[in-house]
């Protein structure tokens, strides 16, 4: 499992499927995906690392929750959350204010205000035992309003996709890959 960083002029899909960090600078500011295998020990260092590497926002999947919310978070930051509490985005203090969308069951939706064009922040999560067509489905629908907006997707789709690194594709990894394909990512 690997990561992968596919992007067109104006968005840009992150696939995290192992524990490790993906960094990238848009828009002038830091933006970290990772996967924390509902692990407080995760979380408690994505807090440290925080401070070493002042980003704006975590793409998160599979947080440590606990009674719907991610657990230790320093009460500055801004958290939201899945439906299914796997997927999450949490905002760091800045002078941004981020404005929550929507909550689906495997995604959630912020979109942070600048200048030029709103971003527009989606995080999302496809258990290995589910449907993944459910959460390409919702991406679908966020990426057809949104199309003329820019766009950063965190996923964890649970996909094997040559490309990333795997030996071949799995049924999952053809559906991410016919979803980026017809989306132009």
């Amino acid at each position: 499992m690997t990561l992968d960083l596919l992007k067109s002029h104006k968005n840009l899909f992150f696939d995290q499927t192992h524990f490790w960090p993906l960094l990238q600078n848009v828009t002038n500011s830091l933006k970290i995906e990772i996967n924390l295998a509902k692990s407080k020990v995760a979380t408690t260092s994505l807090v440290q690392i925080a401070q070493t590497i002042t980003p704006n926002i975590f793409l998160v999947q599979k947080p440590y929750v606990r009674n719907g919310r991610i657990e230790v978070l320093p009460c500055q930051w801004t958290s939201w959350l899945s439906g299914n509490g796997k997927a999450g985005i949490l905002f760091l203090p800045s002078r941004s204010s981020p404005i929550f969308l929507a909550s689906g069951e495997n995604t959630v939706i912020v979109k942070i205000p600048n200048r030029d064009k709103p971003l527009t922040v989606i995080s999302a999560y496809s258990s290995p035992a589910a449907n993944t067509e459910e959460t390409i489905k919702d991406l679908e629908e966020v990426h057809t309003k949104l199309q003329n907006e820019n766009l950063i997707i965190g996923a964890d789709m649970n996909a094997h996709i040559f490309r990333w690194g795997y030996r071949a594709n799995n049924n999952r990894g053809y559906q991410v890959e016919n979803f980026l394909a017809e989306k132009n990512l």
